[in-house]
């Protein structure tokens, strides 16, 4: 009963604050987009498959679409990858790139986010993060060296 209080006075006060898009605290949505793969700490291709589960209300609001969020955390910018769908089961793939196959990018931190936004976005680089209800939690990877990449 503790636990459920404290995470409804959390995802309450996110709103109340503003903080629900920029946080992924909803009212209610807490684990709505989950990642199954990769899972942050580990270390990813420049182009790298991403998938996981969408379910209840966020799976609704998604029109069966989502979209991946790359964030290059030594630069201020993020990078809206192409739509990936949602099959019916509520679980979707799709693939997002890890800056650019040059040895310059590799080894080094990138995030990614994926969400339903209800305005289409243009694909490639915006400013982070784009604001949303329904997000998943933010993974956290590391390029991997492309000459160990197919």
């Amino acid at each position: 009963m503790m636990g459920f209080r404290i995470s409804t006075m959390a995802a309450l006060l996110a709103g109340a604050m503003g903080l629900a898009g920029a946080t992924g605290l909803a009212l209610g949505a807490q684990a709505q987009i989950v990642v199954n793969t990769p899972k942050s700490g580990m270390q990813v291709c420049p182009v790298n498959e991403i998938s996981g589960r969408i379910s209840g209300p966020a799976m609704a609001a998604s029109n069966a679409e989502l979209w991946i969020v790359v964030h290059p955390k030594l630069v201020g910018d993020c990078w809206v990858q192409d739509p990936v769908s949602v099959a019916p089961d509520g679980s979707w793939s799709g693939y997002a790139h890890f800056g650019e196959r040059i040895s310059d990018h590799d080894d080094l931190p990138y995030e990614f986010k994926v969400m339903v936004l209800t305005a289409k976005p243009t694909v490639g680089k915006i400013t982070c993060w784009p604001t949303t209800t329904w997000v998943s939690p933010v993974v956290t990877v590391t390029r991997r060296p492309t000459g160990q990449c197919r």
